[in-house]
């Protein structure tokens, strides 16, 4: 006989762990995802607690919401840290061109003049 209370704790989990891996994807904003898929996550922890405690079947809706707010973490973190990177990366280019060309307008160098 299924826990219809860990059952349904499991299907809450796993609501916000989708929502949470639908905000995951976008970069900075994603991060937003994090507080929801530790509530999901924490519920699932829940769902599984009361599946253990009254030794009856039912594991697989909160163990199923446990594994996609977990993803969504995940996901959340990866995308923020490579667009951050990759920011990081394009801003050093472009001062690395910046250096690179000379203003139009510039006086010559010293060894320029020789």
């Amino acid at each position: 006989m299924k826990n219809k209370k860990a059952h349904t704790i499991g299907v809450v989990a796993i609501v916000l762990g989708v929502l949470s891996i639908l905000v995951a994807w976008i970069p900075v904003l994603g991060l937003i995802a994090i507080p929801l898929a530790v509530v999901g996550g924490v519920l699932a922890l829940i769902g599984v607690v009361q599946v253990a405690l009254k030794r009856q079947g039912g594991w697989a809706m909160p163990l199923l919401g446990g594994g996609v707010c977990f993803i969504a973490i995940v996901l959340s973190l990866i995308t923020t840290s490579t667009t951050s990177v990759a920011i990081k990366n394009a801003s050093e280019t472009i001062e690395e061109w910046r250096a690179a060309i000379k203003p139009t307008g510039a006086k010559p160098d010293a060894a320029e003049k020789k």
